[in-house]
């Protein structure tokens, strides 16, 4: 204490002393100097985004709160307000350094639910090649040197001990309090101009990091389950040789997930003959002995693509994530297990392609995470490709038949494919597709103008969907190599008020069946010739004991897939999924919403039922967390 003591007697002898004004001043500059410094941790020049921040001056305070708030707790502290912004400087520009360093090695930025995932990022910057930006090293660096050495020449200003605590304490309120009224607001957030909404990257170089990081603050929570044990969860982990189902080849795997792909047509409103239904082709690919077709329940209405793409390869549910989750991509940062991975250790190649931006829903680092780092995007396109506003159906097909020859015709190994097509995408109005001619949709009752626009350009977008499915099966059927395709929709379309003028149930919830409705998408399994020249096709369909309907939950498609393609057993989470699909066909936890294995809707569980789906919440908690 006496050698404390006299260090410090010796340090104020040597030291100047600032008044209250002049430490308020101090105050003020440093915590701009830090807002400015975690602007030059940016993935973009910081002028860039100083400009951009600058052109909507709300965010200008929304940026620079964080800062000045952190710094004065640490001065309440430390008694100094450059020992404090040394620690506060250094500690949020090293935040923005690594939102830098995860973007351009994962495309993906930092949220505060990363900071839990320090050992998993360890591991995956030794997969990376990672441009260590020394400029920016050094001027954090240089940051906290200039500030530690001002703090040993100035000291400042304080009060006492009680004020200093009340402070401190005041500090931390403020800061909670902003975080739950101001910084996770969705409204404020959504009313900045940002240029790609859904480009996290681009929002956060406009909008700022220090902003965007607190934002993003449980804003896709994972809940962890009543009575969660992980070495409960472990135990769980053992694989099952009884379970196994082995063929005696390796079939490729191609999925293709089209985008809003329903069977609208089919509803008894609609008046089109056989050959002129927009579904023509799609009936077509079903009718044959190698093919099993039905309804999946996904997700989200009118939305959330992502979701399905989420349930189909993980075989967990986006909807039991989290009480606050809309979407589960952002809850995927680490290796994540999915059908990709086990059909992986099999021995088999993994793609994706999408003719779509990467950075659109997280995709390309999600998908590294489900083990898929072979992918293509919209760059594969050119303007040629399109049909109106989007990449056609035609091109996404021709594009798929190259990727096929490159990874499946050309080499000796199997392939598992995941693709996403994007040509009807909302919104349907008649300039979607510019000069074609769409004819008008064929109904039964009125429909006002805009109904019928709506639901006329969607179902072009069908009809071109139908006819790439029919031609793609015709594809596969002429290659030698045994090959299962399986095709569903994402969600069904947002059709504004059409659906309620067509007098269809679509998103009103008034029953079990109605919510099924909403969710309800078709999808079709089917072996190519060759498939079934190996294999018995129509037993494997009949092994998987679809209820009448065959309507399944999206979530248990994965182990339906491996269930058919002789993978059973080699995933204990998927073997689990595979089961709990037979007793409960459609499972909907925040609807309490259920089939039993006959199809028939329930609203309420068994205590074995409910014990069942407890263990999926926490096993889908234990593979994300």
């Amino acid at each position: 204490m006496k050698s404390g003591g006299k260090h410090e007697r010796i340090r104020k002898r040597h030291s100047l002393q600032m008044g209250p004004w002049v430490t308020a001043l101090a105050l003020f500059v440093v915590s701009v100097l830090i807002t400015l410094c975690c602007a030059y941790m940016q993935t973009v020049s910081p002028t860039e985004t100083i400009a951009a921040i600058w052109n909507q001056p709300l965010l200008i305070p929304l940026n620079w709160f964080p800062a000045a708030v952190f710094l004065l707790t640490l001065y309440f502290a430390f008694k100094n307000v450059f020992f404090a912004g040394a620690v506060s400087g250094g500690v949020m520009s090293a935040l923005s350094y690594i939102n830098l360093l995860k973007f351009e090695g994962r495309e993906d930025n930092l949220v505060p639910a990363d900071i839990l995932l320090f050992r998993e990022a360890v591991g995956a910057v030794r997969d990376y090649q990672l441009e260590m930006h020394w400029d920016k090293i050094a001027v954090i660096a240089a940051f906290v040197l200039v500030m530690v050495l001002l703090g040993i020449l100035f000291r400042s200003a304080y009060p006492k001990l009680p004020v200093r605590a009340a402070c401190a304490l005041l500090c931390v309120l403020l800061f909670v309090l902003s975080v739950r009224f101001v910084y996770t607001d969705k409204e404020l957030y959504n009313s900045f101009r940002v240029p790609e909404q859904y480009n996290i990257g681009s929002v956060y170089n406009t909008l700022g990091f220090n902003y965007c990081f607190l934002y993003n603050f449980r804003l896709y929570p994972v809940d962890k389950p009543d009575g969660f044990s992980r070495s409960e969860a472990e135990s769980w982990e053992v694989t099952d040789p009884g379970n196994a189902n082995p063929l005696d080849f390796k079939p490729n795997i191609i999925i293709v997930m089209c985008e809003a792909f329903s069977d609208l047509s089919a509803e008894s409103v609609f008046t089109y003959t056989e050959d002129e239904n927009p579904l023509r082709d799609y009936y077509r690919a079903c009718d044959s002995e190698l093919a099993l077709s039905g309804h999946i329940l996904v997700s989200n209405y009118a939305a959330g693509t992502a979701n399905t793409e989420f349930n189909v390869m993980t075989g967990m549910q986006t909807n039991m994530i989290g009480e606050g989750t809309t979407s589960a991509f952002r809850v995927v940062r680490k290796h994540t297990d999915s059908i990709a991975r086990v059909l992986a250790a099999d021995g088999y190649n993994t793609f994706f392609m999408h003719p779509g931006q990467s950075w659109f829903y997280n995709r390309s680092s999600v998908y590294d995470h489900f083990g898929i780092t072979d992918q293509v995007f919209s760059e594969a396109f050119d303007e040629s490709d399109y049909k109106g506003n989007m990449i056609s159906d035609a091109a996404f097909l021709e594009e798929l038949k190259t990727d096929l020859k490159q990874r499946m015709l050309e080499r000796t190994e199997p392939l598992f494919a995941y693709t996403v097509t994007i040509q009807n995408h909302q919104a349907y109005q008649w300039t979607k597709y510019m000069d074609t001619t769409i004819p008008d949709a064929k109904v039964s009752v009125p429909l006002s103008d805009a109904s019928l626009e709506q639901v006329s350009v969607y179902l072009e977008g069908i009809r071109d969907s139908s006819a790439m499915l029919l031609e793609l099966t015709e594809y596969l059927d002429s290659l030698e190599e045994p090959t299962l395709l399986v095709f569903f929709g994402d969600h069904r379309p947002n059709l504004g008020d059409a659906a309620k003028e067509l007098g269809l149930p679509y998103n009103t919830g008034e029953s079990p069946a109605d919510v099924a409705a909403t969710y309800a998408v078709p999808f079709m399994i089917r072996a190519n010739r060759a498939f079934g020249e190996k294999a018995d096709v129509a037993a494997a369909y009949d092994d998987l004991e679809l209820p009448d309907n065959r309507t399944i939950s999206d979530s248990y498609l994965g182990s339906v897939i491996l269930r058919i393609t002789g993978h059973g057993g080699q995933s204990p989470f998927f073997d689990f999924t595979d089961a709990l699909r037979r007793e409960l066909p459609v499972l909907r936890l925040r609807e309490n919403i259920y089939a039993l294995s006959d199809g028939t809707l329930v609203t309420s569980l068994t205590e074995e039922q409910q014990e069942l789906t407890d263990k999926y919440a926490k096993w889908t908690y234990a593979r994300l967390r």
